[in-house]
């Protein structure tokens, strides 16, 4: 609710994002939860050829393709404190029905474990703290070298 096309995603049909796919615009997507999910190539280089740093909110997978084809990228992995935090949080969300919370909290199982490919951990006990810690790792490596 309140997210408007072009701003905060680019929302478009399964026939244009699969056009999209075929012709390699997209570096990196997931069909998950029967909505695809991606991130389009234009939008990562061209704030790269501004010198804009590009921070992509993306699930495991994705990650791991984004770092084959920009081996500069830092990943970094946002856990919850543990799977019944995670579980009581997407309760308290009130979108989604049991089996889809079932199928989030079985694919979370699945990311966790592969979060060790991560360059960095950040568990979000608390949404300010874990705001902190994500700055903090993203102004060292902007200051240090990361190369995007």
């Amino acid at each position: 609710e309140g997210e408007k096309d072009g701003i905060n995603y680019h929302f478009m049909s399964v026939a244009d994002f699969e056009d999209h796919l075929a012709h390699d615009q997209i570096v990196e997507h997931t069909k998950y939860c029967e909505n695809y999910y991606g991130t389009l190539r234009s939008e990562i280089e061209g704030r790269m050829k501004l010198g804009i740093p590009v921070i992509l909110v993306i699930e495991v997978e994705g990650a791991g393709n984004i770092k084959k084809m920009y081996p500069g990228a830092t990943t970094i992995f946002v856990l919850p404190p543990d799977m019944q935090e995670l579980e009581r949080r997407l309760r308290c969300r009130g979108t989604e029905d049991e089996e889809t919370i079932q199928r989030r909290l079985k694919r979370a199982e699945t990311e966790i474990a592969n979060s060790v490919n991560y360059d960095e951990h950040v568990v979000n006990v608390e949404v300010d703290s874990c705001a902190e810690s994500l700055y903090s790792i993203i102004q060292f490596k902007l200051q240090h070298g990361s190369d995007k």
